[in-house]
């Protein structure tokens, strides 16, 4: 009986792993956090959003350029993301994307995020 179970949970792993991330519900964001001089930032804060709800469904911390892959849970039909950096107070608004939609693919490019510092006046 053992030995049945075993062989069930490889051919789940196998049929899993030959499944695109897409269609398991991952998403790929790629992009480069950086300041207006063209220096990477560091310590900065994605967060995908459910378009329709406002609901923040998985958040990752970046630096730099990235390329990530993302699980936001329970699927949504539209997302957008916002992006943040520590000692800036400008958060960036990314999207939305309709996953339902013809033009949907990944990456999600968000190319170059640029934050500015404002000098004290």
């Amino acid at each position: 009986m053992k030995f049945n179970q075993g062989c069930a949970v490889i051919g789940l792993l196998l049929v899993a792993a030959c499944t695109p991330m897409s269609e398991q519900g991952w998403i790929r964001i790629k992009g480069a956090a950086v300041e207006s001089d063209g220096r990477e930032l560091k310590r900065c804060r994605l967060d995908v959003w459910d378009a329709a709800t406002d609901e923040r469904k998985v958040g990752q911390e970046i630096e730099g350029r990235f390329d990530i892959q993302v699980h936001p849970g329970t699927p949504a039909q539209s997302y957008y993301i916002t992006a943040s950096c520590t000692g800036f107070k400008e958060k960036l608004k990314f999207g939305p994307w309709d996953t339902s939609g013809p033009d949907w693919k990944q990456p999600m490019d968000l190319g170059d995020m640029v934050f500015r510092r404002i000098p004290n006046s």
